[in-house]
């Protein structure tokens, strides 16, 4: 299923006439999307599944985050947005239309990242505290990276990430290859076959990401919240001093922000 849709780039929802209990139920566990005629509607990436017999609607329970889910909290990590905000001011921040961030808050709610309170006309969102969802975050995010080439020219829209990222806000140095980050929809496989080349030939090392690295970014760099998730991991003494910098820094401005509120 999941090499169809990455071939039809679309997501594939199998119809049935008739479909038993038992297999529905595996369909459930591997989040494959089904339609059963007359009686079930199973769309996971939809958050949704509907008993269309006695057209009762149940929301599913989400299990994790969405894109779009994660980069809202990373958004609030860094104080672009805060709570007693409403759904359209927060698809602002996010630059992705109401419907896609309402999807995202429910899992958001769902999770109990926040709580979502209508107030008048509007849905006003609550989050819990910033420290909380930092440390939640380092087990529940969403890896950044689909895949990395190597290329001798430069996108256009283009963004530092990795070390090249992590110079703009330490003292370290940046590698040879200056490394870059573009979304996946920047490149189609056409291009890709035209612009990859060797590493050893290559000036640029392209990070194709899974969202646009434009969203909350700094200074033509990644967010830092970012950059601790792609380099926390490398064995490397000065580069592990530089993140915990940035980390630290991020902590002492959700210790400020806990005091002011």
């Amino acid at each position: 299923m999941k090499k169809l849709e990455a071939l039809s780039s679309s997501k594939i929802i199998l119809v049935f006439e008739k479909l038993d209990s038992r297999s529905a139920d595996s369909f459930i566990k591997k989040n494959i999307s089904f339609i059963v005629k007359d009686k079930q509607i199973y769309m996971p990436f939809a958050l949704l599944q509907v008993q269309t017999n006695n057209q009762k609607k149940i929301l599913v329970k989400s299990t994790y985050l969405s894109i779009d889910a994660d980069v809202i909290l990373v958004a609030y990590l860094n104080n672009m947005i805060s709570s007693n905000m409403i759904i359209k001011d927060i698809s602002k921040v996010i630059n992705r239309g109401a419907r896609e961030t309402s999807q995202a808050l429910n899992v958001l709610e769902s999770l109990e990242y926040i709580k979502i309170e209508t107030q008048g006309r509007n849905k006003h969102v609550q989050f819990i505290a910033q420290s909380e969802v930092y440390e939640r975050l380092k087990d529940e995010s969403i890896p950044l990276i689909k895949y990395i080439f190597f290329s001798k020219e430069i996108f256009d829209n283009s963004i530092y990430s990795g070390f090249s990222a992590l110079s703009n806000y330490s003292s370290l140095m940046d590698e040879k290859i200056q490394t870059i980050a573009i979304d996946e929809k920047q490149i189609s496989k056409e291009d890709l076959e035209l612009l990859k080349c060797d590493e050893e030939d290559a000036k640029y090392k392209i990070e194709v990401w899974n969202r646009d690295p434009f969203i909350l970014s700094f200074n033509k760099a990644i967010n830092p919240i970012y950059i601790i998730r792609l380099l926390n991991s490398i064995d490397d003494e000065r580069t592990q001093y530089a993140v915990k910098q940035i980390e630290d820094e991020l902590i002492k401005k959700f210790k400020d922000t806990n005091e002011r509120d």
